[in-house]
């Protein structure tokens, strides 16, 4: 651990070393720009309950050490108005709107169309399948992706959608933390029946 850095600061740089992961990978995964995360690491900032719930979701890290580490109670300081508030928008969320979902798939859409989108596809997707422990005909639409995806199977446009689905998916930072039972589902059942629209609709 780095003595020089604030607690937080060197939780998150541990992390990062334990795992191999550059600052921008993280950047990617929590959708915090590089300099935000940059400043929190060196004490230049304070972080927002905001930033660590989503660090909490791409580490795999219990919240409760990020709090910690950040110097935030256990329990949050309802005297403090702005970060109560960000805590409980992230507690107790209520169900996501289609726009809410479609500008996460616009976001994925780009991504799935580079290499680093197809790798973390092909690295990621069986194992959160396999976490959740979850069934139904939303997986399986998501399990049809996964195989058409991995097979290249359909044109540039068709391909970009199948993997916005997949990594919106897989990824720690959608809308409604999976967690959260039964929203947490609730927008990747969403997430998939608007890329079964969109991929009708080129058709």
């Amino acid at each position: 651990m780095n003595n020089s850095l604030p607690a937080i600061g060197s939780f998150i740089n541990d992390l990062l070393t334990e795992r191999s992961w550059s600052m921008g990978h993280l950047s990617v995964l929590t959708q915090i720009d590089k300099a935000s995360i940059s400043r929190i690491i060196n004490g230049k900032r304070k972080p927002t309950l905001d930033h660590l719930q989503k660090f909490s979701q791409s580490f795999g890290v219990p919240l409760a050490y990020f709090l910690e580490a950040a110097g935030y109670p256990a329990t949050p300081d309802h005297q403090n108005t702005n970060d109560s508030e960000v805590f409980s928008d992230v507690l107790l969320t209520t169900p996501p709107s289609p726009e809410q979902v479609r500008r996460k798939l616009y976001y994925f859409e780009q991504h799935a169309k580079t290499d680093d989108g197809k790798k973390q596809v092909a690295e990621s997707f069986e194992a959160k399948v396999e976490k959740l422990e979850s069934s139904g005909p939303h997986i399986d639409q998501l399990k049809n992706f996964y195989h058409k995806f991995r097979n290249q199977s359909g044109s540039p446009k068709e391909l970009a959608l199948i993997g916005a689905a997949l990594l919106y998916f897989i990824a720690p930072i959608d809308v409604i933390p999976d967690y959260i039972f039964p929203l947490g589902y609730v927008d990747d059942v969403m997430a998939v029946q608007l890329v079964l629209s969109l991929l009708q609709s080129k058709l």
